[in-house]
């Protein structure tokens, strides 16, 4: 082979090497960088320019723009170490793109010496590790809400049967309240319902709990207890308005969650805004219109005239743990799950934004007409006739058990009471001839209300059982089951439709 052959050949090889290595890095994701320091020039490939979304900086002083602010000391003391002790650390910091969207980055480097031995170049790779933040921050809160799930569960199951014994009162005292008295009661009754309805909600966000059957809630009423509930608790300096139509009707679905879409928009409009903005404002409307089809949309709205988004920003607004807030002070949920209900609920959530000109989130949610309140349906349901029937109630906790007998006394059934399994099988033993059915707890110390369940289903196969429990785990294997607290409603008409099919 000539050397010009030879020469050709190695052209050739060295062709392909470099390919080779094109396409290692490429695969990688890593862009190669270098900065001269006596002349201060920077080389980025093309995959570095992509990583940051800019073109190659001018000089140190432009490449530190790129930077997060809160990292840049933190960056030129990394590249002064560097000249000073002649080694180059790993490092990871975060970068700010032109649409403010913010990326961490992961490098390493060396640094080459000059004929003085002195520190010349830093030469090194870079990486975004942005999603492997993302996993670590997730897996880091699917920790958290594991601990707050465990948490949760017992101080549900105790609050539930507090609430269970509160409810229960006001709903017989409802059935014998004078005129003056029912609208405070009413009120009473509805404040318990919605706080069942928060320790559903902490238990379902913990993973810990089950999603609760889509109820009416008044439109009006959710939207003024979250705006009251924030302008107590926002700075002073945010004002909230509030602009309600008249006859917004009501939305089919949970409360709970809705009330939590809202004041997550509520927390991100007060997040808005920066120390430029003197007057701010949020604004907060809702209103119903009927659609071509005859169907009816509730629009909620919250405006707010703070900093704005970027159309990069809010394009990427509602993904999960996406944030542009320092850290420490937004997990990157909040959106995503007002995004994440709306949609469970049949509805849309978007978002109209301008950088310095503010931002309007609007939600729509399917509803209906404003419907008559039914004032009178707890007195009709306490006071109807349980025919005689007996009936045995079983619940360690002496004033859930002695409230569930009361509402069932009221409404005619003969009962007796039990406070552990022991007793229940003993009086189920003893009564078997007479005995229609057993209300039966499914948490008790000792034996627990499935162990009793297994004996009752063995003594007296069909005899029904109703289920109540204040955790948030199914009671499986009885006839029916209640969560608590119940309502008086609720405990009566499952009673007498259990009866009914035996």
């Amino acid at each position: 082979m000539t050397d010009g052959a030879e020469l050709a050949a190695a052209r050739r090889e060295l062709a392909e090497q470099k390919q080779r290595l094109a396409f290692a890095l490429e695969a990688t994701g890593i862009g190669l960088w270098s900065w001269e320091a006596a002349s201060d020039r920077i080389d980025w490939d093309e995959a570095t320019c992509a990583i940051f979304g800019r073109a190659v900086p001018s000089r140190f002083e432009a490449y530190l723009l790129s930077i997060h602010p809160d990292d840049r000391e933190r960056a030129v003391e990394h590249v002064a170490r560097a000249l000073r002790t002649g080694k180059y650390d790993d490092f990871e910091l975060r970068i700010v793109r032109p649409d403010g969207a913010v990326r961490c980055v992961a490098g390493k480097g060396r640094v080459e010496l000059g004929a003085d031995g002195a520190p010349k170049r830093l030469v090194g790779g870079i990486l975004d590790v942005t999603d492997t933040h993302r996993l670590r921050e997730e897996l880091s809160h699917t920790r958290k809400l594991e601990a707050v799930g465990q948490l949760a569960a017992g101080v549900a199951h105790n609050f539930n049967n507090l609430l269970t014994v509160v409810l229960a009162n006001i709903e017989l005292s409802i059935a014998r309240s004078p005129p003056e008295l029912l609208r405070s009661l009413q009120d009473s009754r509805d404040a318990v319902l919605h706080a069942a309805d928060l320790v559903r909600q902490l238990t379902l966000f913990a993973g810990k709990g089950r999603r609760s059957p889509h109820r009416d809630a008044d439109c009006a009423a959710l939207v003024e207890r979250t705006v009251e509930m924030c302008r107590a608790t926002f700075q002073n300096d945010v004002r909230i308005e509030l602009e309600l139509a008249p006859d917004l009707g009501v939305v089919l679905g949970d409360a709970a969650q809705i009330e939590q879409v809202l004041l997550n928009l509520l927390l991100n409009a007060r997040d808005a805004f920066d120390d430029t903005i003197e007057d701010r404002r949020i604004v907060v409307s809702a209103r119903s219109r009927t659609n071509p089809d005859g169907g009816r949309m509730l629009e909620l709205c919250v405006a707010d005239n703070g900093m704005g988004m970027s159309e990069a920003v809010r394009e990427r607004a509602t993904e999960p743990f996406f944030t542009t807030k320092q850290p420490g002070q937004g997990t990157g949920l909040g959106l995503s799950s007002a995004y994440a209900i709306v949609t469970e609920h049949g509805g849309r959530l978007t978002f109209d934004s301008r950088v310095g000109a503010g931002t309007t989130a609007r939600v729509e949610l399917p509803g209906t007409p404003p419907r008559a309140s039914e004032p009178g349906r707890v007195v009709e349901r306490v006071a109807a006739g349980g025919d005689g029937a007996l009936v045995l109630v079983v619940d360690d906790e002496p004033d859930v058990r002695r409230v569930m007998a009361v509402v069932l006394s009221t409404a005619g059934y003969r009962v007796l009471q039990a406070g552990s399994g022991a007793e229940a099988l003993d009086l189920v033993t003893r009564h078997a001839d007479d005995l229609r059915l057993v209300v039966l707890d499914q948490a008790m110390p000792g034996q627990s209300g499935k162990s009793v369940l297994r004996e009752l289903r063995a003594r007296v196969p069909t005899l029904p059982v109703l289920g109540v429990t204040g955790s948030m785990t199914p009671f499986e294997g009885t006839d029916h089951a209640l969560q608590k607290p119940m309502t008086a409603d609720e405990l009566l008409r499952a009673a007498e439709a259990l009866l009914a099919s035996r």
